[in-house]
């Protein structure tokens, strides 16, 4: 009973945290006021204050458990491994299908899906699958019957390369370093905390080893600093911190007793100088960028309307977001550096959850009710040729691109 209620809390205190995302299956919660043209990108003026370095309460943990160490053996280099990889690109997604539910691949090339053949690990089941463009292999999250979590690396084929964790604390939400085996992820204990493992170690250690709740881990481009979210100071806010867990630090600046605003949904720019991120600062959903050091905070959106949910382009010269500005809630593009913003979704009565972009920049890939049931779509970033790609019976979601 014990496993499960940490399993149930777990979800509960998730949920609290972070506010919504791409992917979330419930209806997002939205004011719809009045529509008015967007204004240009606002720099907001705001007590000048850098990023806030707290002390920390307690020293990165590292786990010694006889079960806390991967047991696979170290893995070749990066450039020399010789796992299966794609040679083509793909999309994978998630369907309903009533006779085989779960992840399938579709080919890009030769418009043709197949079922994803992960390889079967005794006792466990796959809850979440990721692809990692860095490695060219999936993460699997999997359970066991007491809801209980590990995460495995696979490559191309399906086939386990290696356990990154095999504990008895639940793990989900993987980010690997740039150029490593490194990876961070979200780990249960008494809370929520950002736990780093490598492949091929001696064991993992949870970084934020304190009594608040840490989500959302992100290595920066370069690999020196990682962000997440925590509640730390009484709200979810944007943190970074060092590899090891030290110099913890909130770039809103923000203490317990100030004027709290929520953030949420945050992401470096490709080249890792600026963070994007929805928050609720203007009365509504908005969506900011701010540098890594807590300075040049500016509004993107600047509408009355809910904007949320953003993703850079590959390039980082535009910003994927949702919104009902439109009395509905469409996806739109904006351009940075010309302030155009464009609905390439379109359909205010239908409802999309998840975008995406092609590696060029030049598509987005999303999944629409559009049709009926949940469908996955393509679009230039113009808004123009939009056409239905996954068609069946089932719903079809969360589409990720798979790079050869």
């Amino acid at each position: 009973m014990e496993l499960i209620r940490k399993g149930l809390v777990y979800t509960l205190l998730l949920a609290l945290l972070v506010l919504g995302g791409c992917g979330g299956d419930e209806e997002p919660t939205v004011v719809v006021l009045p529509t008015q043209e967007p204004t240009p990108a606002e720099t907001v003026s705001v007590p000048a204050v850098s990023a806030q370095t707290v002390d920390t309460p307690a020293p990165s943990q590292s786990m010694q458990s006889p079960l806390s160490s991967p047991v696979s053996t170290p893995l070749p280099a990066l450039n020399t491994r010789q796992y299966a990889k794609p040679d083509r690109p793909y999309l994978l997604f998630y369907s309903s299908n009533e006779s085989k539910p779960g992840w399938y691949l579709y080919d890009l090339e030769q418009n043709t899906q197949t079922f994803a053949p992960f390889q079967e690990i005794p006792g466990y089941t796959v809850r979440n699958a990721f692809w990692l463009p860095e490695l060219h292999a999936f993460v699997l999250q999997r359970v066991d019957s007491l809801q209980q979590s590990d995460l495995y690396l696979h490559d191309f084929s399906g086939a386990l390369i290696a356990p990154i964790t095999a504990d008895p604390i639940d793990e989900g939400a993987a980010s690997v370093a740039p150029n490593s085996e490194d990876f961070a992820f979200v780990c249960v204990q008494n809370d929520l905390d950002i736990c780093t493992s490598r492949l091929g170690g001696a064991g993992w250690a949870n970084l934020t080893n304190i009594r608040t709740r840490e989500v959302s881990p992100q290595w920066s481009p370069d690999g020196q600093q990682i962000m997440f979210l925590s509640d730390a100071a009484g709200i979810s806010n944007i943190w970074l911190m060092n590899p090891d867990g030290s110099e913890r630090r909130n770039l809103s600046g923000m203490t317990l007793g100030t004027d709290l605003v929520v953030e949420s949904n945050a992401s470096w720019s490709p080249d890792g100088k600026s963070i994007l991120f929805e928050t609720i600062r203007d009365e509504n959903l908005e969506i900011y960028t701010v540098s890594p050091e807590g300075t040049n905070l500016k509004n993107l959106t600047n509408n009355p309307a809910a904007d949320m949910n953003p993703v850079w382009s590959p390039d980082g010269s535009m910003v994927a977001f949702q919104s009902d500005r439109d009395n509905g809630m469409d996806v739109y593009v904006l351009d940075l550096a010309s302030q155009e913003l464009v609905n390439i979704s379109n359909s205010p009565a239908a409802r999309e959850n998840n975008y995406i972009w092609s590696p060029d920049g030049s598509q987005l890939y999303f999944d629409s009710n559009e049709e009926g049931n949940f469908d996955i779509f393509v679009v230039n970033r113009d808004g123009s040729d939009k056409q239905l790609l996954i068609n069946n019976p089932a719903d079809d979601v969360d589409p990720q691109w798979i790079n050869p």
